[in-house]
């Protein structure tokens, strides 16, 4: 009784963890605009998820609500930093005039949060494609015929990881900085930026190249969004499939048992009519 009620439980939790999926899928763009600051700095709430995945990955937790709602919020909450910073440098540019040292001061700051950004991607799809192949291990008989296979969501998430390395080579080629690669590290490509910012000129294209980081950088984040939704709630269907069918192969093994007491009973009744001691 104990292990049909544990297993009730969880499927409770699985339809609460997709309704939240949907719920927070159909809410993040619409919250877009509303800033909720920078928390911890480039890159942190990134980090976070990668916190998250390998929890659900060690507990094969796919039906954790609380995990996944706090997921999808690490996500909302670099998809407002990133809006923020690409508004801040849009602002800048349209002052038309050369910027006062503060200003320059909020770029360099804005980049290293850029450059943070960036860097956790990785880590991050990383974690991602941990939290496949654990899955893919666990349920190596899954069959998915509606979405993605685990392998699929891999190859999707190396796509995606080829993408960001493309973002900062972009961007420095916007600002007329070159090959971002011939500096050994970001504190290196933060400097050369500020340098380039030295002249009216210069300080509109490394804005320029800013917001267009920015903007790319969000592509990236709401793309990795929908993989890791469509994930969970394929890991979840699956799930779900599963437990059912373990209630009611239990179900039926104890009916069967039922039937078998029954019939005993009977057969002592009929027994006992027919006078046999």
């Amino acid at each position: 009784m104990c292990h049909i009620l544990f297993k009730e439980e969880n499927m409770k939790k699985l339809k609460m963890l997709i309704v939240a999926i949907l719920l927070i899928g159909t809410s993040i763009n619409a919250s877009a605009g509303i800033f909720g600051g920078k928390k911890g700095g480039g890159g942190a709430d990134l980090k976070k998820i990668v916190t998250i995945l390998i929890a659900m990955q060690a507990k094969q937790a796919l039906m954790e609500t609380e995990l996944g709602t706090q997921m999808f919020e690490a996500i909302k909450q670099t998809q407002n930093q990133l809006k923020q910073i690409e508004m801040e440098m849009t602002n800048m540019m349209d002052l038309g005039r050369e910027l006062t040292t503060g200003q320059l001061m909020k770029i360099q700051q804005d980049y290293q949060e850029l450059m943070d950004i960036q860097n956790q991607f990785k880590d991050t799809i990383s974690s991602f494609k941990n939290f496949e192949n654990t899955f893919k291990n666990t349920y190596a008989d899954f069959k998915n015929l509606e979405g993605l296979s685990p392998d699929e969501y891999i190859r999707k998430a190396d796509d995606l990881l080829s993408a960001t390395k493309d973002i900062t080579k972009s961007s420095f080629a916007m600002a007329g900085l070159g090959d971002p690669s011939r500096l050994a590290n970001d504190s290196q490509r933060i400097s050369e930026l500020m340098r380039a910012a030295n002249t009216a000129e210069g300080q509109k294209a490394v804005l320029q190249a800013g917001v267009n980081m920015a903007a790319e950088q969000t592509k990236v984040l709401l793309e990795l969004r929908t993989l890791l939704a469509s994930s969970l709630k394929t890991q979840n269907a699956e799930e779900m499939r599963r437990v059912q069918n373990e209630k009611a192969t239990i179900e039926h093994d104890r009916n069967l048992k039922y039937d078998s007491i029954t019939d005993k009973v009977k057969g002592k009744k009929a027994d006992l009519l027919k006078r046999k001691w």
